[in-house]
């Protein structure tokens, strides 16, 4: 509660914030108690507030350390809509020493890196509030016309911009940027099929080029529709601060043989760590099965099954498909792999699988494709597995 010194007509403020400490002692400027307690009321919002909001947190730290903002101030502020504004008007450093700060206590992967450095390039000495949503619409264009591609732009530089304001404004005030800034990426999803012809290419190059692991990790990504981030364990760059990629670990992977049939069958549940919601369990069948389980032999349970890492794919997938024929002068390589991950979808509406089956089996999570395939039963059968393996390699799956 607010009180009075006696050498003071003013009352005082002195509370306990929540994860702050406390305010220490800090006058009013009032000598109504009622007006002195909605400042200790709006003191306890804005701590409240600056647990997720770091423009909160320096806004608090002018008005109980450095005393640059008074608690009258503040107040005249909250009664005008004003509080966000006089909190910016403290983060406003130029952009060279906003970076900085960013970079000492976060971590950030290689294109927020290379983005954070173009920035610094462009305008440096800038002020952080210079960075309009036109300002970062005109330098979005201004890099695509140095060549760049609009998608590179917006995975490096863009999101290096939307990560800055976020870490020194909050997310609120980020988002009310972004959402003027006239920018988008372009859909640079390619319309590839592969034939089953063009599968056993790719199988028997990777035999004669001595890569059967790479055949298996290749099968894997076109029957379950996972990406390499999905499957291989390690990180993306060499970087200390790049994401560390588990992988599918021997634990993901149940297996159990039909006496009948005498085949195997099984599940993968592939963890994606872009989006929790696109976490699956996959049916997989026999061919992959026995596969996965030589792979796999005196593994532990938390050991990746394949291992060959996230950065060496890189180098063994373009050896590949330059001595699979895809590669075209002056194009250079024609099959990324991620575009694996279409032929599933393609595959299985040859056979019949219901769409809404295919979105939920293999995490495709558009608001619109969830909403049809969450009133069934979504899940594909191994009946469905088995034809989509069929068409996609063969009768016998090899």
């Amino acid at each position: 509660m607010p009180y009075k010194r006696k050498s003071s007509p003013y009352y005082q403020i002195e509370v306990q914030l929540p994860g702050y400490g406390s305010s220490t002692q800090i006058t009013t400027g009032v000598t109504d108690k009622s007006v002195a307690r909605r400042m200790e009321l709006l003191l306890r919002d804005i701590a409240q507030r600056a647990l997720i909001d770091p423009a909160m947190s320096k806004l608090l730290d002018a008005i109980c350390k450095t005393k640059e903002i008074s608690l009258p101030e503040a107040l005249k502020a909250q009664s005008i809509g004003g509080l966000q504004a006089l909190s910016r008007s403290l983060t406003n450093p130029s952009i060279s020493i906003a970076i900085e700060e960013f970079k000492s206590s976060s971590k950030y992967d290689k294109p927020t890196w290379i983005g954070l450095k173009k920035l610094e390039l462009m305008i440096g000495e800038k002020r952080l509030m210079e960075l309009t949503p036109k300002k970062i619409t005109l330098m979005c264009f201004e890099l695509e016309r140095t060549g760049l591609g609009r998608n590179t732009v917006c995975r490096q530089f863009k999101r290096a911009v939307s990560k800055l304001l976020r870490y020194h404004l909050g997310n609120a005030e980020r988002n009310r940027i972004f959402s003027e800034v006239n920018y988008s990426a372009v859909d640079d999803t390619r319309k590839i099929h592969l034939s089953p012809s063009d599968l056993k290419r790719i199988f028997d190059t990777c035999e004669q080029l001595g890569y059967h692991e790479l055949s298996v990790i290749i099968r894997t990504a076109l029957q379950t529709s996972a990406d390499r981030g999905v499957l291989l364990a390690g990180k993306a760059t060499n970087s200390n601060k790049a994401k560390n990629h588990r992988g599918l670990l021997c634990s993901d992977i149940k297996i159990f043989h039909d006496a009948e049939t005498g085949r195997y069958e099984g599940t993968v549940t592939l963890f994606d760590g872009k989006n929790d919601s696109r976490d699956r369990t996959v049916p997989i069948t026999d061919f992959l099965c026995r596969e996965l389980m030589v792979l796999g032999k005196d593994k532990k349970p938390d050991t990746p099954i394949f291992n060959t890492t996230y950065q060496q794919l890189d180098f063994i997938w373009k050896q590949l498909r330059k001595a699979a024929g895809f590669w075209k002068e002056g194009e250079g390589y024609t099959l990324r792999f991620k575009d694996l991950r279409a032929q599933t979808s393609q595959y299985g509406a040859m056979v019949g699988i219901p769409q809404q089956v295919l979105a939920s089996t293999y995490g495709h999570t558009g608001e619109k494709m969830v909403r049809r395939y969450q009133r069934y039963n979504a899940a594909m059968s191994m009946e469905q597995a088995i034809a989509l393996e069929e068409k996609m390699f063969g009768r016998t799956g090899s």
